[in-house]
């Protein structure tokens, strides 16, 4: 049972950091074609990080459930905390240097949620579609 849980766990990830990921580099490698080489980096390299947080997040779950209440609390505490100074890293490489884009990179720090959403109202789309209403 534990097993079947984390093999689907593992497919949901591997399907919205692929994703995510798919989109990244093709929106910023348009982006630096376009000549737009800062924003195309900043958004490869949020990207990069919204998956590595998706996919830390997805580990540390396990241990947050089924311990008691002060032990869950503190692994929860540690993992939002140590998951933002991992999400601030890109920020402040971006602040430092200026052929990095930072808004672009807070957009890439978005993607996984962002991919998240675009398959939901995909699927909600094409569902809506079918049954012609």
């Amino acid at each position: 049972m534990a097993s079947d849980f984390r093999n689907s766990t593992v497919m949901v990830q591997r399907r919205y950091a692929s994703l995510a990921l798919a989109a990244a580099v093709f929106l910023g490698g348009t982006l630096i074609l376009l000549g737009f080489a800062p924003l195309g980096k900043g958004l490869i390299l949020g990207s990069l990080f919204s998956v590595l947080n998706f996919i830390l997040m997805a580990l540390i779950l396990p241990y947050r459930v089924g311990h008691g209440k002060g032990k869950s609390f503190l692994v929860s505490l540690v993992s939002i905390y140590g998951r933002y100074a991992i999400m601030a890293v890109p920020l402040i490489f971006a602040l430092k240097h200026p052929q990095i884009a930072v808004c672009a990179v807070a957009i890439g720090l978005f993607m996984i949620p962002l991919a998240i959403m675009g398959e939901h109202l995909w699927v909600r789309w094409r569902h809506y579609e079918e049954v012609g209403a």
